[in-house]
């Protein structure tokens, strides 16, 4: 394909093309959806949904269920192209006139959201996960518009979508921008959001015309014709044509009009009452996790220091992390755990525990902390801190709770052994690191070789760390001795102040 043989040197090339040329309609044959159906569906049974469809026509039961959507618009590293913002809204406003029979409705979160990144204009199956991870908004449903959205086989799709049955965080739905504005392919993906079939699915088996298994084949819906997969070769004037017959040698009678058919997109104008009822049970199921306003507050830590820590000897470390709040309206004690963990969180050792009072007055504050030195710290790499880390607070974005620091432990280059800090006064530490593990002896002599302290201690681990009590000793020069059997010593001059 030549467009992909061009869009493969996708930096340079796009942003050129973008730069002259603005948004450009890519493909005019775009497969009508990529969306694939996953192993997993949730199906209703006919009794709820008669109990959802008498739900929905009654004016005294009826209770609209918001969701959350946030829209981004992908174009080229220097912010040219990509769909216009009006023609995205306005096909918001469609999606919502549909929607209004499942009692569901679709707010804007926040403004419309720009990546402006060379790497998404023509978006292949492998970079969907990285788009995800960089601009999803938690709880928001986060529809992206692309200039060109390709699938596995390198072809142009107009949409896709995830079902429910997806990990929260790995949901979305890509739209071409070619197919934003035919008044039924985002209505499409949204019904593929909300767990509905393609009309002309076989997942479940085949449906046969005469309607004798349309509860457990096809869609699953009986109020959906059976479909052989119809296409604009199919449909004239948004009437089939086809002739196509089903196994049992049934001509089909198909309905173009339906919105999860592949009928021409002109022709798609309704759901079917059973697919309104699915809608408005997966609304209040399935997709309830959703949010249902932006209206909440948002926690972020932050740090003006490097989040890469050199140590290389034992003086105080001190640590200050910014925490502030948008949109609190209430006062919350805001709960936060400082850790020192590795690579994997194999292990984690928990250094601090707290709470930090905000109002809406206070919205802002200071954590302060400072390393401690003990053996825990020797072979662990990262210090790890989080706020509200069980999520009893709802917030906008929970993705920005936490803040972490890499240690590079440079003291342990070339030194198997070391005493700190000196000068001291109350204490001082020996701080081991060699293979030999048991008891040892640490010795204290002042400056006429007379022993003062003699302290007995137990190294069971490659690191060793041993506190040493010289508060009693008067000031002056000192000597530090340490012995395993009689098998390694060492002798450290300090300054007890």
């Amino acid at each position: 394909m030549f467009w992909n043989s061009l869009l493969s040197f996708k930096p340079f090339f796009l942003t050129l093309l973008f730069a002259i040329l603005g948004f450009v309609s890519f493909g005019q044959d775009l497969l009508p959806c990529g969306t694939a159906e996953p192993n997993k569906v949730r199906f209703f049974e006919q009794k709820d949904l008669n109990l959802a469809k008498e739900s929905l026509l009654s004016p005294t039961k009826k209770v609209p269920r918001n969701f959350m959507v946030s829209l981004h618009i992908i174009r080229s590293t220097f912010g040219s192209g990509g769909i216009k913002k009006s023609l995205v809204l306005g096909a918001l406003n469609e999606m919502n006139e549909t929607y209004a029979n499942a009692d569901i409705v679709f707010e804007l979160c926040e403004d419309v959201h720009y990546i402006d990144n060379d790497l998404y204009i023509e978006t292949i199956p492998s970079e969907v996960s990285g788009l995800m991870s960089n601009n999803n908004v938690d709880g928001s449903i986060n529809i992206y518009f692309i200039p060109q959205v390709i699938n596995g086989s390198g072809d142009g799709i107009c949409g896709n979508a995830t079902f429910p049955s997806t990990t929260p965080s790995h949901r979305r739905i890509l739209m071409d921008n070619n197919c934003v504005t035919n008044g039924s392919t985002l209505i499409h993906e949204m019904g593929h959001y909300f767990g509905l079939l393609h009309t002309h699915s076989t997942s479940n088996g085949i449906e046969y015309v005469e309607r004798v298994n349309c509860t457990s084949a096809g869609d699953r819906f009986c109020d959906t014709p059976a479909d052989p997969r119809l296409s604009g070769s199919t449909v004239t004037n948004c009437v089939y044509v086809g002739g196509e017959v089903d196994p049992n040698g049934v001509t089909y009678v198909s309905d173009p009009s339906n919105f999860m058919s592949y009928a021409p997109k002109s022709c798609r104008i309704n759901f079917s009452p059973d697919q309104y009822a699915h809608l408005s049970l997966i609304a209040a199921t399935d997709n309830d996790y959703h949010l249902n306003t932006c209206d909440l507050p948002d926690f972020e830590i932050t740090s003006s220091q490097s989040s890469e820590v050199t140590v290389s000897n034992f003086a105080d470390l001190d640590f200050d992390l910014d925490i502030s709040t948008l949109d609190l309206n209430s006062a919350e004690n805001l709960e936060y755990v400082i850790k020192l963990t590795n690579a994997g969180s194999t292990a984690t050792v928990i250094l601090e525990e707290g709470a930090l009072a905000f109002d809406p007055v206070n919205s802002s504050a200071t954590l302060s902390f400072k390393l401690p030195f003990t053996e825990d710290f020797f072979s662990l790499q990262t210090i790890l801190v989080e706020i509200d880390p069980a999520n009893k607070i709802t917030e906008l974005n929970e993705e920005n709770n936490s803040f972490s620091y890499e240690i590079t432990h440079l003291y342990r280059e070339d030194r198997s052994s070391f005493i700190y800090p000196n000068p001291a006064k109350d204490y001082i530490n020996l701080y081991l690191n060699n293979q030999l593990t048991g008891e040892y002896k640490i010795r204290v002599f002042d400056d006429s070789g007379k022993m003062v302290v003699e302290h007995v201690a137990t190294k069971n681990t490659l690191y060793g760390l041993e506190t040493v009590d010289i508060l009693p000793l008067v000031p002056g020069m000192y000597y530090l001795q340490f012995e395993f059997a009689q098998e390694d010593k060492e002798i450290f001059k300090f300054i007890r102040l």
